[in-house]
């Protein structure tokens, strides 16, 4: 085979080119250049309830406020908690001290048992049966 005197196509273009011109004897030209599209003009954004128009965002329920006993329940156990670390890490005090601490932890505890105990009154709307 002679060599081959043609000048070597500078990209892949010219080189398809003159394969399709060699093989079946065509003119091609190569591909037009198109332009990138043009970005959006704002971007795109997702929301999960664009469609349903029935969805509500309904206000959190009121908090109800602590009962008397939770309330009293809560203040032992904070006063017996700050007592007895003061009593741990050597803070001097007599010993009837120590039965306060130790009074006021057993009143947050029976106070807190009793709290989980209770049962919700008969006005409640939930039937659920949710223990």
């Amino acid at each position: 085979m002679p060599p081959d005197d043609r000048p070597r196509p500078r990209d892949d273009d010219e080189l398809f080119a003159d394969i399709v011109r060699r093989e079946f004897s065509e003119q091609v030209g190569p591909p037009p250049r198109v332009a990138p599209p043009a970005p959006p003009a704002a971007p795109f954004e997702f929301n999960l309830y664009d469609d349903d128009e029935s969805y509500r965002q309904t206000p959190a329920p009121a908090l109800n406020r602590l009962s008397l006993p939770a309330r009293v329940g809560l203040i032992a156990l904070a006063v017996a908690l700050v007592g007895g670390l003061l009593l741990t890490i050597g803070q001097g005090a007599p010993g009837w001290v120590g039965w306060i601490v130790v009074g006021l932890f057993g009143l947050a505890v029976t106070i807190g048992i009793r709290q989980l105990m209770r049962r919700p009154g008969s006005g409640d709307d939930d039937d659920s049966g949710v223990v």
